[in-house]
């Protein structure tokens, strides 16, 4: 399976991540990881994929401690972000 969001793309962070939670890696690494306070600062923002971790996870630009991302820690779009007519 190949990763669901590319480096260099934009997400947007779940509006309704909550702190201590487990969030799940769909694609690649079949992990969990608990979302900390920084990440939850991040929530309903758009942010950049930088890169993929040592064992298969996101980095994510704006995250200045550099934790892991999950996919499930992102609002589910087809192409990683979705935009809104203004019309």
């Amino acid at each position: 399976m190949d990763y669901k969001y590319k480096p260099g793309e934009l997400v947007r962070v779940r509006s309704d991540l909550k702190y201590n939670t487990d969030y799940y890696m769909r694609s690649k690494a079949n992990t969990a990881l608990i979302a900390v306070s920084n990440m939850v600062d991040l929530a309903g923002k758009i942010v950049h994929i930088s890169e993929y971790s040592a064992s298969g996870e996101y980095r994510v630009k704006e995250d200045s401690e550099r934790w892991r991302w999950t996919d499930e820690m992102f609002e589910d779009s087809t192409n990683g972000i979705s935009f809104q007519s203004l019309l």
